[in-house]
Order: C-alpha cells, then sequence, then structure tokens
C-alpha cells in the first residue's frame, strides 16, 4: 500500500486530521495564488491557507511590486490586487463556513507572498469596505436555510 499522498487535499488531510476541507484551489493565476479553506475542528479555526510564490503566475503577481494606496496607507500592488481577488473568491466561502461553525475564529496564514496576501486579505475584513460586506453577505445568502431559526451576523464574521 502507498501511504503517500497523491494530491494537495490528501496532504491537507493528513496535516488536519480534525479538519474538513471546505474549498481549495490549486491553479494559481495572475493576482490569484493557490490557497485552500479547512474547518479545523480541534482549534475551532476557519482557516485560510495562501500559498507562496511557487508557480510562474505567482512570479509575476510578486513582480508587480509598484506601491499601491492600500486603506489608509501603502502596500505591494500585487499582493493588494491577490488580496482584493481573495475577498471576491474566497470570502463567501469563509462567511458561510464561520455561519455553520458558531463559536470558531476566522485564521488567516501564509507563507511568503502568501503570508502578504493573508495579511492584506485580513486588513480588508476589518476596513468596513463595502465590497468586502458584499462578498461576505453572497456567501451567507447562498447558505440560506429559511427553516433555520439563526440570524445571520455580519459583524461576527467580519469581526
Amino acid at each position: 500500500e502507498n501511504s503517500n499522498p497523491g494530491s494537495h487535499d490528501e496532504v491537507i488531510d493528513l496535516l488536519m486530521p480534525n479538519s474538513t476541507l471546505i474549498h481549495s484551489n490549486w491553479d494559481a493565476g495572475m493576482f490569484s495564488p493557490s490557497s485552500y479553506i479547512a474547518v479545523d475542528h480541534e482549534h475551532k479555526w476557519v482557516v485560510l491557507a495562501v500559498r507562496g510564490t511557487f508557480h510562474s503566475s505567482d512570479a509575476l503577481t510578486d513582480a508587480c511590486a509598484d506601491e499601491e494606496r492600500f486603506l489608509s496607507g501603502w502596500a505591494h500592488a500585487g499582493m493588494c490586487a491577490a488580496a482584493w481577488n481573495m475577498i471576491a473568491q474566497q470570502l463567501p466561502k469563509l462567511a458561510l463556513a464561520l455561519h455553520e461553525n458558531v463559536g470558531y475564529e476566522l485564521v488567516t496564514t501564509g507563507h511568503s507572498m502568501g503570508g502578504g496576501v493573508a495579511a492584506l486579505f485580513t486588513m480588508l475584513l476589518h476596513s468596513d469596505d463595502a465590497d468586502v460586506e458584499r462578498a461576505a453577505i453572497k456567501g451567507l445568502s447562498e447558505g440560506f436555510d429559511p427553516e433555520s431559526e439563526r440570524e445571520f451576523n455580519l459583524e461576527e464574521i467580519l469581526g
């Protein structure tokens, strides 16, 4: 029997045995690094992990190193664009996972470029930006259960 994992998702399952993999995207694109979302039941976390530079498209994101206005300061333009893409692509899934796992905390992490993207993503969550709120609401509305007595708490999700 071969004990080597055959896919990235299998590696996540091995590293986080008490977790549920919600979503993974290993096909990186420019301003769209590989990432996954998992619910870690042991620690009561919903985790967004962003991979660092791996593909040539990641290198292009890295190379967009001009400074760009970001919230009340400046940020790396490529990482800023990637963080906004994460808001659009991953926040709906994260919002729904947090809604479904009451009392769990959001943990964002990444390596190298992924760490920068995860940090900017987290700053956007706390920014009161209307586009961020719309992305969270999109995820909550996709998981809307009219039979549920639970109300959506956007403040709880966006911290």
